[in-house]
Formats: C-alpha cells, sequence, structure tokens
C-alpha cells in the first residue's frame, strides 16, 4: 500500500508544482516590455482612411433594423459587422459588442437596441490559430483596430452621439476592449465580462482544456510565445481607462478565469470602476448578469 500512496503523493507534487513552473517561465518572458507610450503605437492607423461602408443586407425585426455591413480596416482589410439600428430618432448613444469563441453577441445587442441604442457587432475577421504566435498577434491587433474602426463606422452616422459611445466585451473580447478602450479615448463607458489580465496569463495558468491543450501543444516555445504576445496583455492598458466609467462582471464558478486573475484585473484598473460578482460559470448566461449591464449602460449613456 505504501507504492500507491507514494505514487499518489509524486502526482499531487507534479499538479501542484508543473503551474508554478510555468508562471515562473511566462513572469521572465514578460520582462522588459515598452513604455505604455510605446505600446500605444502597436494599435496605430489612419484615421482618415476611407471606410468604403457598403451594406450588404437588411432586414427588420421587433422594430429593429438589422444590417449586414463591410467596411475597411486597413489597406485591402475588409472586415463585416451587424448593426442594429432602433426606430427612436437620434442622436442616439451607441455600443460596440465584441464576443468571443463562446460567446455571440448579436441577441444581447438587438435587445439592448429595442431601448433606444444603436449596437455594431463586428465579426471575427482573423483564423490564425493560438499556437502561432506571430499570426495569432496580428489578428489581435487586427481586432483592436478593428474596434477603433467600429468607432469611426459609427460616428460617420448622423444618428449618432458621438458624446454616448460604449464598448461591451466578453472573455477574449473583453481583454481586446481593454485595449482599444485604453488607446482610443472615445468611449464614455465599458463593460468587462468574464475579463482578465491577458491571453498570456490566460495560456499559462489557466485549468481550462483550451489553455492546457496549447501549452502541450508549444512545450518549450511557451517562453517565445509568450514573450511574443505578451505587449498586448490587457492588464498592461486597463490602468489608463480613464475617464471611462467600468463594469466588470466576473463569476465565481469560472473554470476558465480564476477569481483571482479576474480580482487583479479589476484592481489593476483606473477609476471610476465597479465589479459585480455572479454565482456562475464563464459564459455568464445569468439573467441579472443582462440585467446589471443594461442597467450600467442606460445610466452611463444618459438613456431614458
Amino acid at each position: 500500500m505504501r507504492f500507491p500512496l507514494r505514487a499518489a503523493l509524486a502526482l499531487l507534487a507534479l499538479i501542484l508544482i508543473a503551474p508554478l513552473a510555468f508562471a515562473d517561465q511566462c513572469a521572465s518572458s514578460r520582462s522588459n516590455l515598452p513604455s505604455y507610450s510605446e505600446l500605444t503605437k502597436i494599435f496605430s492607423y489612419n484615421q482618415k482612411a476611407p471606410l468604403h461602408l457598403r451594406q450588404i443586407s437588411s432586414t427588420e425585426k421587433d422594430g429593429v433594423t438589422i444590417q449586414s455591413i463591410e467596411f475597411m480596416i486597413g489597406a485591402k482589410q475588409p472586415c463585416s459587422a451587424r448593426l442594429a439600428i432602433p426606430q427612436q430618432r437620434g442622436p442616439l448613444p451607441a455600443v460596440i459588442w465584441l464576443g468571443s469563441g463562446d460567446k455571440d453577441w448579436t441577441p444581447y445587442a438587438l435587445e439592448f437596441s429595442k431601448l433606444g441604442a444603436i449596437s455594431l457587432v463586428p465579426d471575427n475577421c482573423g483564423n490564425a490559430p493560438a499556437s502561432d504566435a506571430r499570426g495569432f498577434y496580428n489578428d489581435e491587433v487586427r481586432a483592436v483596430i478593428e474596434l477603433r474602426r467600429g468607432v469611426d463606422v459609427l460616428l460617420a452616422r448622423d444618428d449618432v452621439d458621438p458624446k454616448r459611445i460604449a464598448f461591451v466585451g466578453h472573455s477574449g473580447g473583453a481583454m481586446l476592449g481593454a485595449d482599444a478602450v485604453a488607446v482610443d479615448g472615445r468611449f464614455k463607458a465599458a463593460v468587462f465580462e468574464s475579463g482578465l489580465q491577458g491571453f498570456t496569463y490566460h495560456i499559462c495558468s489557466s485549468p481550462h482544456p483550451y489553455a492546457v491543450n496549447i501549452r502541450e501543444e508549444l512545450g518549450d516555445a511557451l517562453p517565445d510565445f509568450v514573450a511574443t504576445l505578451a505587449p498586448l496583455d490587457a492588464i498592461l492598458y486597463i490602468a489608463h481607462e480613464a475617464p471611462t466609467a467600468l463594469l466588470f462582471q466576473s463569476a465565481r464558478l469560472d473554470k476558465g478565469v480564476p477569481p483571482s486573475d479576474a480580482q487583479a484585473f479589476f484592481d489593476a484598473a483606473s477609476q471610476p470602476k465597479q465589479i459585480i460578482w455572479y454565482d456562475g460559470g464563464h459564459e455568464m448566461k445569468l439573467p441579472q448578469v443582462s440585467k446589471d449591464r443594461n442597467e450600467f449602460l442606460k445610466r452611463q449613456l444618459a438613456m431614458p
């Protein structure tokens, strides 16, 4: 009976020590990062470049016009989105919603637009696998610029109030949104749902199978992977969101984002901010989550 016990203890030690080893590797790979002023240059783009905005389709649902649109985020870089426009007359507030692989914001955006706000839901315009560090880096930068171009799309409309634009992001979308809100400066409010410190933190420490599989796939290439993507980590930008009002919505039972990671993300953020914890999982499907988010947005965007 002594051998199985020793084997069990040895296995437990490996389980406890392995994440610490990854954490040490990752921390070392995040050293010597550029200053914040240099980091913001990563997401520079020509704001005056033509949008070449094109409407692909248009439908009506529950009093809201839903358009499928395409616009340019850079030279020869088209991207698409859905636009929900309520019947109310402008100028109206507007919200950009960025999801992730496990959450589509379209139905939530449509419901919020019924309250009197224009919604823009960008599509994912990148396809590099996460294990391709440089390709994934380029896709993440492109996604942040896409958010900024989304603001340009909204401001090109005469029914949008430029002082009442908000952002809502889930998981990976929350991390990218933290970068965009910080460097752009045109968002009145932002909601970060299931947010965390950054993609490299997720890959290095999360027990979620997605992160574990990437760690295994990368193997000895993990330090280089972290060094490549670390300049995009949300924790480097979240302290620079002011004066944007921030709401963090985090789940105590989140299998992908440990509460300590979500708390660290919130603690590093600039004021004004608040965090609400929920007894749910990563997808944040509890009705109270939507209720709290909508109330925050309506208050910050001065909606009736």
